[in-house]
């Protein structure tokens, strides 16, 4: 699967309200070309009765944006008001919005063409968008919530982000639109942060969530919420691992777990989710793809007695070529990495 393809797929089945089940022929699709299926699917939903309100906003602009703001709160409903909003030109939907309460806006909020968020957004007071986003918050419109990231300053945003928790930050990122936004979130959080996010998900249900996330994200960001799982309970640990190992995303997962201090590898390595050798063949196999030879040695003399026995059974030490890639790129001489191996009962040593 393409890297972040998982996630702009539970994206479109959110849009479409199914099952992301029926979009497993969509796994081997770049997530680019899934992000603009969506758009689309979203987009057409604003393009019905179009032109029905490309004229009631021509007749709104002759009103005073204060007396109109009135008339709409008093005689429109949001969804109206949002779809008239969508086809005004930006700056006379910013005029009426700053005399609208924030309560409406965020009634409009949900209705509002996701193309006129950011112009409209980018020219409201960060005071108006934070309180917006506190209503949307609170009422856990987290998909309307995540429109707002892109578009808000940073001051907003960091204001926003310390209102909340994490399991509602890992509810937000869910539907950020582009992971460029999302990095803006992570760079923001501190390690408590992120702490708090990976303990929340693992409590809530949500890392299935999470590791769709994690996998969108560059390996420096990667590594920090990795980092932080280490530090988590051994059966929070464990939950995060079993994650991994089901949904068989160790591509994104390794490099971030190579890029963590050698002391915190014995406390994601040593869980019972990895007593398998099926997940031990698994992570030799993606760390053979991946080049990730140097730190597999690292990963093994981290490895307490249990996990080695599993280590010893995985099929990967009995085929002839991983074991002769072993030798080769374990980064350490040839007669240690043989006598290792031999001790761990390799084949053809």
């Amino acid at each position: 699967m393409h890297k972040g393809s998982r996630l702009e797929v539970a994206k479109l089945a959110q849009v479409l309200t199914v099952d992301p089940a029926h979009f497993a022929f969509l796994a081997d699709v770049p997530a680019v070309t899934i992000r603009s299926l969506r758009h689309e699917v979203e987009l057409a939903s604003y393009r019905r009765h179009e032109s029905r309100f490309d004229r009631i906003a021509a007749i709104a602009k002759l009103v005073p944006p204060g007396v109109l703001a009135a008339i709409v709160q008093k005689s429109m409903g949001p969804q109206v008001a949002a779809r008239v909003a969508g086809a005004m030109a930006v700056e006379d939907a910013v005029k009426i919005a700053r005399h609208l309460d924030p309560e409406f806006i965020a009634d409009m909020a949900p209705s509002l063409d996701p193309r006129r968020i950011g112009p409209i957004a980018a020219q409201l007071s960060d005071e108006l968008i934070v309180e917006v986003g506190r209503l949307l918050l609170r009422r856990r419109q987290y998909v309307t919530a995540g429109r707002l990231v892109p578009v808000i300053t940073l001051t907003a945003l960091e204001e926003l982000v310390g209102l909340i928790g994490g399991s509602e930050i890992l509810q937000i990122a869910l539907y950020v639109d582009d992971p460029k936004d999302l990095e803006r979130v992570v760079d923001l959080l501190a390690d408590d942060r992120l702490f708090d996010i990976v303990q929340a998900a693992a409590i809530n249900a949500h890392l299935d969530e999470a590791v769709m996330l994690v996998e969108s994200l560059p390996v420096r960001q990667a590594a920090r919420i990795i980092g932080q799982a280490a530090h988590q309970t051994e059966g929070v640990r464990n939950i995060v691992i079993d994650t991994v190992a089901r949904n068989r995303t160790w591509d994104a997962i390794l490099p971030a777990l190579a890029l963590q201090p050698a002391e915190l590898l014995p406390l994601l390595a040593n869980v019972p989710a990895t007593i398998d050798p099926a997940v031990m063949a698994e992570v030799l196999a993606v760390a053979r793809k991946l080049d990730l030879g140097r730190w597999l040695v690292l990963l093994v003399v981290s490895l307490d007695d249990d996990h080695i026995d599993a280590l010893s059974k995985s099929e990967a030490l009995q085929d002839p070529e991983s074991v002769a890639w072993l030798i080769e790129n374990l980064g350490s001489s040839r007669r240690l990495v043989k006598g290792m191996l031999r001790d761990l009962g390799a084949a053809a040593v």
